[in-house]
């Protein structure tokens, strides 16, 4: 969860983008979902994939096919990315989010 707040979360705030945030998650978690069903090579192909999409969009139909052919879908770090930005959220309007449950208490 470290990584989370250290890494996804900043990472997101700066992009403003949920895509390249995902695509962030992507290059770096060892997703088990796909370890367990496509194999240690084939993540380290989609990590791989993944960072150069980040940089470089015209690799979109190259991460798609492979991910297709190889029936992978990145599970954990679709997860990861669903927490991300929800801690996001929930980081930029805390003050609004308290004042809401304050006022309701009363």
């Amino acid at each position: 969860m470290r990584e989370v707040f250290n890494h996804y979360v900043p990472f997101l705030q700066k992009n403003k983008s949920i895509t390249s945030t995902l695509l962030y998650i992507m290059s770096r978690h060892d997703d088990q979902s796909i370890i367990l069903h496509n194999g240690d090579q084939n993540l380290l192909k989609v990590q791989f994939l993944s960072k150069n999409l980040i940089h470089k969009e015209d690799k979109w139909i190259e991460l798609d096919k492979f991910c297709s052919s190889s029936y992978i879908y990145p599970y954990d770090d679709t997860t990861l990315l669903v927490i991300t930005c929800m801690l996001d959220i929930m980081q930029r309007y805390y003050l609004k989010i308290k004042m809401l449950f304050d006022t309701q208490e009363k």
